[in-house]
C-alpha cells in the first residue's frame, strides 16, 4: 500500500512536461482583449445635466461636431472640461494618453490635435441642459 507518492494525482500531460498554463494565458488575452476593445459606451440617459447657458469660445465654429470631423483647437478652452465623463461611461479613445471631454453646446465632445490638426474622436449629444 503506497500512502505518499510525489507524483501521485500528475497526469501524463504534466509529467511529459506539457501544462495547460499557456492556453488559460491565452484564452485570457482574447477574452480581455475582446472586451477592451469592443466595448461600447453606455448612451448618455436621462436626465440631462442642468448647466449655464453656454458660450462659445473665440475661433470655435458653433455646430454640431461628430466622430471624425475636424475641429479647431481654440475649442480646447480648460473651463469647458467635463471632468465626469468617466462617471457618465463616456467612450475613452484608444490609447495611453486620454483626452478630456470638452462642453461645446449641449454636448460633450472629446477630440485631440497632432501637428495642427484636430480631430473629434467621441461625442456625445445632448448631455447638458440650459436652464
Amino acid at each position: 500500500m503506497v500512502i505518499f507518492s510525489p507524483n501521485a494525482g500528475d497526469s501524463d500531460d504534466r509529467k511529459n512536461g506539457k501544462s495547460l498554463l499557456p492556453w488559460l494565458l491565452g484564452i485570457s488575452a482574447v477574452v480581455y482583449g475582446t472586451m477592451y476593445f469592443t466595448a461600447k459606451p453606455t448612451p448618455f440617459i436621462q436626465p440631462h445635466i442642468i448647466a449655464a447657458t453656454f458660450v462659445w469660445p473665440t475661433g470655435c465654429e458653433n455646430k454640431k461636431y461628430k466622430t471624425d470631423d475636424k475641429i479647431s483647437e481654440s475649442c480646447r478652452v480648460p473651463s469647458n472640461i467635463f471632468p465626469d465623463a468617466e462617471k457618465y461611461n463616456f467612450l475613452r479613445s484608444k490609447g495611453l494618453r486620454r483626452p478630456p471631454y470638452y462642453r461645446l453646446g449641449n454636448d460633450a465632445v472629446q477630440f485631440g490635435c497632432l501637428m495642427g490638426t484636430c480631430t473629434v474622436d467621441d461625442e456625445v449629444s445632448d448631455v447638458f441642459y440650459q436652464k
